[in-house]
């Protein structure tokens, strides 16, 4: 089991641009710290990817500190332009009213002076897009 950061703001492209409500930002080892954005803007959750895990597990075992991995599901055309910027996502209409990103705040994100609690992996609903 990893964590991931997933992103609660409303995309600056809108939805039809390739930056989504939901998308996975940076997945870490448990335990590992975030930045403060990471737990007052957007949202941790607990996120099963053993794939991700052994890489972010070899990492570690090279000697990183704190072994991250950045938009580990976007996809790229040829020319290296972003088409989907994460692949895997957390359903964040499924989260409680205040939790979902969707709020008055600093411009489209929401406003938690506080750390938010981590959800664990059967609090939320993970989808994929293609």
């Amino acid at each position: 089991m990893i964590e991931a950061c997933v992103d609660l703001r409303n995309g600056t492209n809108g939805e039809v641009g390739y930056k989504k409500r939901g998308d996975v930002l940076v997945v870490k080892l448990p335990g590992s710290p975030w930045g403060s954005d990471c737990e007052k803007i957007h949202q941790i959750v607990e996120w099963d990817d053993p794939a991700l895990e052994a890489k972010l597990l070899a990492q570690q075992k090279a000697g990183q500190e704190t072994p991250k991995i950045t938009s580990p599901y976007t996809t790229y055309d040829a020319d290296g332009n972003i088409i989907t910027r994460s692949t895997e996502f957390m359903d964040v209409d499924d989260l409680p009213p205040g939790n979902n990103g969707k709020g008055k705040g600093r411009g489209h994100m929401m406003d938690r002076t506080n750390r938010v609690p981590k959800l664990k992996k059967n609090e939320f609903k993970r989808k994929t897009r293609s």
